[in-house]
C-alpha cells in the first residue's frame, strides 16, 4: 500500500483482470492501427499490458492516445489510519 501523506491515509491500489488488461489491449491496437504508436511502442506496451496488476499500470499505458479518458476506472479507496479495508467492500 502506499501512505497519502496529505492525509495520512494509506492508498489502495486497484487490481485488474482479463476485462481490463483487454479494454486496454483493443486501445492500444488502435492506436497502432492509426499510426498513433509504432510497432515496436505498440509491442512494448503490450507485453507490460499483459503484465500489468493494478489500474494505475494500464492508466499509463494509454494516457497519452486519445479516448484515454473515456477508459476510467473505479478510484482506489483510501484507508485512514488503523483500518484494514475499504467501507462497503470486504
Amino acid at each position: 500500500m502506499v501512505e497519502d501523506l496529505s492525509t495520512g491515509a494509506r492508498r489502495v491500489p486497484m487490481r485488474v483482470g482479463h476485462l481490463e488488461r483487454g479494454e486496454v489491449l483493443e486501445m492500444l491496437q488502435a492506436a497502432y492501427t492509426a499510426g498513433q504508436i509504432s510497432h515496436e511502442e505498440f509491442e512494448d506496451r503490450r507485453q507490460f499490458c499483459l503484465r500489468a496488476r493494478y489500474v494505475d499500470d494500464l492508466s499509463g499505458l494509454i494516457s497519452d492516445l486519445p479516448g484515454s479518458d473515456k477508459w476510467r476506472k473505479e478510484e482506489p479507496c483510501r484507508l485512514a489510519p488503523g483500518e484494514n479495508h475499504c467501507r462497503g467492500r470486504s
